[in-house]
């Protein structure tokens, strides 16, 4: 489920991707839940919209995550890529000790 929000904590049922712009000085994707296959078009989905919104660069804020897979990181990857080559970045936000270590193993930290 992707929801567009406007609020600074958006409230997000588990599996669900929100998108916010303007409270901050970037874009901040979030993440609540589990991310795998059954989520991976809503992740690539927030994550393009968050790349469209303006020229910011782009936080996802993981702090409500309990398990991504490997589509959930592709997503990451792929997204760092293309903002990469727009002088732009993608940085984590709190993301949990287990996610923390799968971003490190991917050298995504």
């Amino acid at each position: 489920m992707l929801v567009l929000e406007s609020s600074l904590v958006p409230s997000l049922s588990c599996g669900s991707v929100a998108v916010s712009a303007g409270s901050e000085p970037c874009t901040v994707v979030w993440f609540a839940g589990e991310h795998d296959l059954s989520t991976a078009d809503a992740v690539r989905s927030a994550l393009d919209h968050a790349i469209l919104i303006d020229e910011a660069n782009v936080v996802a804020d993981l702090s409500g995550v309990s398990f991504i897979d490997a589509g959930t990181i592709g997503a990451l990857v792929g997204t760092r890529q293309r903002l990469a080559a727009t002088g732009r970045s993608l940085e984590f936000r709190a993301p949990s000790k287990c996610v923390r270590r799968l971003l490190q193993l991917c050298e995504l930290s």
